[in-house]
């Protein structure tokens, strides 16, 4: 924790003190009121494509084995849930969705003492984590979550749901979210980031959308859900949605808002507004 250190892939570990959380760039409501006069529907939804557990694990193994890919090292989570760095010696910690480690071992390298845990739905992701030295004293699995645990675990002081519950079919999320609930230990806490509505990957969808000359229509469900070329979800939370989530599971929500990040291309001066929604869900 007292310098930096680099990955095998090259990214590099931050001091703590050296990372900076862009979470107020903008305006979230002035920014909303904008996009919804482009987005004036609930939904894009076609198909039940992300229900079949066989089909979701090949589209995932495809992603890893084929591309690689590699998330950049998210350095500042420990800004977006300090809660991580704080506490009792030896927490049990949990990441969902784990790929290759991008999440969750810049806290493997500052909480030295701490146990981790973390699965994926693809084989080669868990394997790639598994032979990270960093990672070599903790445990890593392979787990769809929308099935069954086929392992013990023990009850975790933290559970990390980075990106990961926007990627679940849309009728499994409060089921998955409550499997999460169980695992919790009183007073532990689900640090929930995923995509906000209005993000800029949104738009993109949409821009593609009718650019294709599909016809847009109002989902059943009312969820703001698209399908992704490889036919995986990408879904848009509403900080309401997931504190009316959390709450359906017995959570207590300590925190729950927007984080706008600005991002400019200077090459070609364009510009991203993501939007995430950051959450602390508590098990009381």
């Amino acid at each position: 924790m007292n310098g930096e250190s680099t990955t095998r892939k090259g990214d590099r570990f931050l001091n703590p003190e050296n990372v900076t959380l862009h979470c107020t760039d903008f305006e979230y409501e002035d920014h909303a009121e904008d996009m919804s006069k482009v987005i004036q529907f609930s939904g894009i939804y076609e198909g039940d494509s992300g229900k079949d557990a066989e089909e979701n694990e090949k589209r995932w193994e495809k992603h890893y084995t084929q591309s690689g890919s590699h998330f950049p090292i998210k350095n500042y989570l420990v800004k977006a849930f300090p809660e991580l760095l704080t506490g009792k010696d030896e927490k049990n910690v949990l990441e969902c969705g784990c790929g290759t480690g991008s999440a969750i071992l810049p806290v493997v390298n500052i909480r030295k003492n701490d146990h981790f845990y973390a699965f994926d739905i693809s084989k080669t992701a868990v394997a790639r984590l598994q032979t990270n030295p960093i990672f070599a004293d903790h445990f890593a699995f392979v787990w769809d979550i929308t099935l069954p645990l086929a392992v013990k675990l023990p009850k975790f002081d933290h559970i990390l749901l980075i990106f990961v519950l926007s990627a679940v079919h849309p009728t499994i999320q409060q089921r998955v979210l409550q499997v999460l609930s169980d695992l919790l230990e009183s007073g532990g806490t689900i640090l929930f980031r995923d995509y906000g509505m209005y993000d800029d990957s949104q738009m993109r969808f949409h821009r593609k959308h009718i650019q294709s000359g599909k016809s847009i229509q109002k989902t059943s469900e009312d969820k703001m859900t698209y399908l992704r070329g490889d036919g995986t979800h990408s879904y848009f939370y509403t900080t309401d949605e997931v504190s009316s989530m959390a709450s359906k599971c017995g959570l207590s929500v300590i925190s729950c808002d927007y984080h706008c990040n600005e991002l400019n291309n200077r090459k070609d001066g364009t510009r991203m507004r993501k939007v995430f929604v950051n959450a602390v869900l508590q098990k009381p």
